[in-house]
């Protein structure tokens, strides 16, 4: 009989632009789930899974967490929930899943730690990385083009006149300031780019992209792996793709599900524009966002993403466990759709 132990990192505050609470409301809720999934898997399903005496779990802010928890403690978690970005939780995370691998390879553990979501996919998030991997695989990521802050521009690289967008490379948003939009269509373009890219170099930032402005309506969306789908339009009533214009809705859903697959991500979200000629443009992507409209179903599908996992690693038999593959009643059915805003 042992304790299952069960870490999640809350994101640290700076890189919540407003959305601390929504951050932590989906962590919340997602252990909570995780801590009644195995209480359900313990006594009910599987025999050879009852050799866990307890679910632990825990909770802490990624600002303390190298404080409070050594490169040998960090290992010896079962399962880790993060939503964290700082480069010093990541080194952390990175540290823990090199050493369990190896300890897991030498028989020294059962299984490695398993980290939702992994440190190299939250990497692939950073904005140029996204950029680079998105435009590489063909996902309909808008052009784009990385300028040094230090150096003015005479010519814009590529024409827009709907406007541009200019934006830091490396994490999202941490503050309004970070992604802005610069007007198009006229003469003085180049002029009113290099004062916002002078604005980007007075606060020590030292690259941005600049990005073509897409028209359209901004649909965004969430998921879970490839079970958990939802979506939300921005700026007016939701549609309900599924039944008005199915076409679009499945490539929405096609593009979420092969951009997480390129970027490694298992829980995520992003932000799609959909032109006037019913083009699907694939605009951002996010690690872990706080799932506002969706938190009660997103964060079952979380728990039970996390239980297969645990599964597939632990439980002796032939059997690969997909996910939703589990059980009927305590399984959720696959959940695809829209989302009240």
């Amino acid at each position: 009989m042992r304790i299952f132990r069960v870490l999640g990192i809350y994101r640290e505050r700076v890189y919540s632009n407003h959305a601390v609470e929504a951050d932590r409301n989906i962590l919340d809720a997602a252990l909570e789930k995780v801590q009644n999934y195995f209480k359900v898997y313990d006594n009910v399903i599987y025999d050879n899974v009852t050799n866990i005496a307890n679910v632990n779990i825990e909770s802490i802010d990624g600002e303390l967490l190298q404080e409070n928890i050594s490169n040998e403690d960090i290992c010896k978690y079962d399962i880790i929930l993060s939503m964290a970005q700082s480069s010093e939780v990541l080194k952390l995370l990175s540290f823990a899943e090199e050493k369990s691998e190896s300890a897991s390879a030498n028989g020294n553990r059962p299984t490695p730690v398993i980290i939702i979501n992994s440190v190299k996919a939250i990497r692939n998030c950073y904005r140029l990385n996204l950029s680079k991997l998105l435009t590489k695989n063909n996902l309909f990521y808008p052009e784009y083009c990385l300028l040094n802050t230090c150096v003015r521009i005479n010519k814009l690289p590529f024409a827009s006149s709907e406007g541009y967008w200019l934006k830091r490379v490396d994490f999202h948003a941490l503050s309004d300031e970070d992604v802005v939009y610069v007007r198009g269509g006229g003469e003085e373009d180049v002029d009113e780019v290099n004062n916002y890219i002078e604005r980007f170099k007075q606060r020590s930032i030292k690259s941005v992209i600049l990005q073509k402005h897409i028209v359209g309506d901004v649909i965004k969306f969430y998921g879970v792996g490839d079970r958990y789908f939802s979506y939300r339009y921005m700026d007016k009533e939701s549609i309900d793709l599924e039944n008005e214009d199915v076409i679009v809705y499945n490539l929405i859903k096609h593009i979420a599900f092969r951009a997480a697959d390129v970027l490694g991500l298992e829980i995520y979200g992003g932000d799609v524009v959909v032109d006037q000629e019913k083009r699907v443009h694939l605009i951002d992507m996010n690690d872990w966002p706080s799932f506002r409209s969706c938190v009660n179903d997103a964060s079952s599908f979380m728990a039970e993403l996390v239980t297969n996992k645990y599964l597939n690693l632990n439980v002796n038999t032939n059997r690969n466990y997909k996910f939703g593959e589990l059980k009927e009643n305590v399984i959720s059915p696959i959940f695809c759709g829209r989302v009240s805003t």
